[in-house]
């Protein structure tokens, strides 16, 4: 079974793309490990490299990944939402030296168990380090949150996400067009993780079938752009059968290359002088976008701003 996932995840932190000032903290943790911090608050989506920062710091730090030295507590699990207990003898197992330990979406865990750490971290300075992972850091008791250090890892761009692929398609033999890695890219929507799973999908499936299922979208959101002889609602409408997240990412990638691109292929559709304006008002827009029914309300509220521009005859 292709698994480029696990092939290709990071094991050292040398190994991590595009992190590089969280990285150099960790470096500098276990050069200076006897005065470093224990503590850390680890956020960002899923996808984004929480879990494999904390295991290549670990397997840097300790050699291997072997519990118990290294463990990694769910804390989607009820036993340990609430019962502090249970979570505290998982930490403070005795294991004779360091240890790493990952609670995994500590937002999960309840507000009196939060606070029960705060007082773990506030008191014990010993051989345990943990690093407290959430794609909610806002959810995480703010007391907590003050006495943890906190790392955003930041979304990939296009052409990062893109550059990364160079070496896994050489390894791996792919070829792979700028076209395809770029709808991977889009697809992923900055996540590391999702990126290397659109790899697999074009590995197994090869390059032209991958592309086919996206060439109905870009057709679609070509017509939304550009042909004002189709019903707004139609428009709107033909383009619902696809997720909005999906939708979003690659009608803002035509947006930019074909329309706002001098060089694209619809660069006159809307007049320079007015890309601007039209530019702040789709964001502002998506900006209002809080679920998929929202989404197909913006689009067909700019929809009709592009319909009343070329009513101008500007177009």
């Amino acid at each position: 079974m292709l698994n480029l996932t696990e092939k290709y995840r990071p094991r050292h932190l040398d190994d991590i793309y595009g992190q590089d000032k969280v990285v150099s903290f960790f470096k500098s943790v276990i050069t200076h490990i006897d005065d470093a911090p224990r503590y850390f608050l680890i956020s960002g989506n899923l996808g984004c490299g929480k879990t494999t920062l904390a295991r290549a710091f670990a397997l840097d730090l300790l050699g291997s990944l072997n519990p118990p030295y290294y463990l990694e507590i769910d804390s989607g699990e009820k036993r340990l939402q609430s019962n502090f207990d249970i979570l505290k003898n998982l930490l403070f197992q005795d294991v004779g030296g360091f240890k790493v330990v990952v609670v995994d979406e500590c937002h999960m865990l309840e507000v009196r168990v939060q606070q029960q750490l705060l007082k773990v971290v506030e008191d014990y300075y010993g051989q345990l380090l943990v690093f407290f992972a959430t794609t909610d850091p806002h959810l995480v008791l703010d007391t907590l949150r003050s006495r943890l250090h906190h790392f955003v890892l930041s979304a990939f761009t296009i052409e990062q996400l893109k550059e990364y692929a160079i070496p896994i398609m050489e390894k791996e033999g792919l070829q792979i067009s700028d076209r395809a890695l770029s709808v991977a890219a889009l697809n992923a929507q900055g996540h590391m993780r999702n990126f290397v799973k659109q790899l697999e999908l074009i590995q197994f499936q090869g390059e032209a079938e991958y592309l086919q299922f996206y060439t109905s979208i870009f057709r679609g959101i070509e017509s939304f752009f550009t042909d004002f002889s189709i019903d707004d609602k139609q428009s709107v409408e033909a383009m619902a059968r696809f997720h909005p997240a999906e939708l979003r990412s690659l009608m803002m990638y035509f947006f930019r290359e074909d329309i706002l691109n001098p060089a694209g292929r619809f660069s006159k559709v809307i007049p320079r002088h007015l890309i601007p304006k039209y530019f702040a008002n789709y964001m502002r827009l998506m900006g209002l976008v809080k679920d998929p029914d929202d989404f197909f309300s913006a689009v067909l509220v700019f929809r009709l701003q592009l319909r009343e521009l070329a009513k101008a005859g500007v177009r």
